[in-house]
Order: structure tokens, then C-alpha cells, then sequence
């Protein structure tokens, strides 16, 4: 009966660091899902949520491109200054020092629409078919409503946000 028990808690024990491993490894590698969970936390509950994408993302780089599904790789490789491999329907996020590639995180985009595990940039200019975005960088977060897109609109010089 105690080794059932003990079985039993063993079980459970690697049931639960099979989940918190998943969780952890998803925030590592899921652009979209760091933002939405860091940012909750970054804030805790300001309101409104404000914050740089360098208190999200500690580490060394200075600007990160996010490259939508549709840039072919001739773009990337003009604007990362290296051949970068993206898989379909994905799009590539590309995290700089200078000019040096530190960090590519590629996750699934909408095709259609903008799915709602899917951060979206305003106020910040498309270049083709990417973004850039400066770490220090302020943005405010906010959704219209459970079912859609997280949406970031960077705050702009003399912006005030209330």
C-alpha cells in the first residue's frame, strides 16, 4: 500500500515538472506568449500597462525584427545581413546586437487574420514586410476583447498615456 502511495506521489511529482518544464520552455520560444504572460507581470496591474520590450526580453540586444510570414528570403537576408531559415506560414522574429543575429524565434501567424495568441506592433512603420523595434522602446498593451490579438502601440516621444 505505501509503495502504491509513493508510486502515486512520483507520478504526480513528474506529471508537475513536465508541465511547469512545457510552460517555461513555450515562454523561451513563443514570442507572443512571453509578451502576453512577462507583460502581466512587468505591470502588475498598472493600468495602463506600460513597458519596453527590454523588461520583457532581458539579454543582450538592442532592436529585433519581426518579419511577417509573407517576406521571402531574399528580404531577410538584405535586412538581417545573413541567410536565415523560416519555416512556412511562420513568421521570424530576429533579436540584434548591431549587426549581429543573438536570437531567432519563428511562431505560427495568422493567415487570414490575426490569430489571438498573436501580438500586433501600431505606431510602429512597416518596412516591406517587417518591423523594427528599439528595446527601449515604450508600448502599451491592450486587447479589444478575450478573443483577440494582443496589441501593442508603441508610445511615441512627449506621449502621454493615461
Amino acid at each position: 500500500m505505501m509503495r502504491t502511495f509513493l508510486k502515486t506521489i512520483a507520478v504526480m511529482a513528474a506529471l508537475t515538472a513536465f508541465t511547469i518544464g512545457g510552460f517555461w520552455w513555450h515562454l523561451q520560444h513563443s514570442f507572443s506568449a512571453a509578451i502576453s504572460w512577462r507583460s502581466k507581470e512587468t505591470c502588475s496591474n498598472r493600468v495602463p500597462c506600460t513597458f519596453t520590450l527590454g523588461q520583457i526580453f532581458p539579454g543582450e540586444w538592442d532592436h529585433l525584427i519581426v518579419f511577417d510570414m509573407t517576406a521571402s528570403e531574399d528580404e531577410i537576408h538584405a535586412v538581417v545581413g545573413t541567410s536565415v531559415e523560416r519555416p512556412e506560414l511562420q513568421r521570424l522574429i530576429v533579436f540584434m546586437q548591431g549587426d549581429k543575429v543573438v536570437n531567432l524565434v519563428t511562431e505560427a501567424q495568422g493567415v487570414e487574420h490575426p490569430n489571438r495568441d498573436e501580438v500586433l506592433f501600431e505606431q510602429v512603420a512597416e518596412n516591406g514586410k517587417h518591423q523594427t523595434i528599439r528595446r527601449e522602446w515604450g508600448f502599451v498593451a491592450g486587447r479589444e476583447s478575450d478573443t483577440s490579438p494582443l496589441v501593442l502601440t508603441r508610445i511615441l516621444p512627449g506621449q502621454v498615456v493615461i
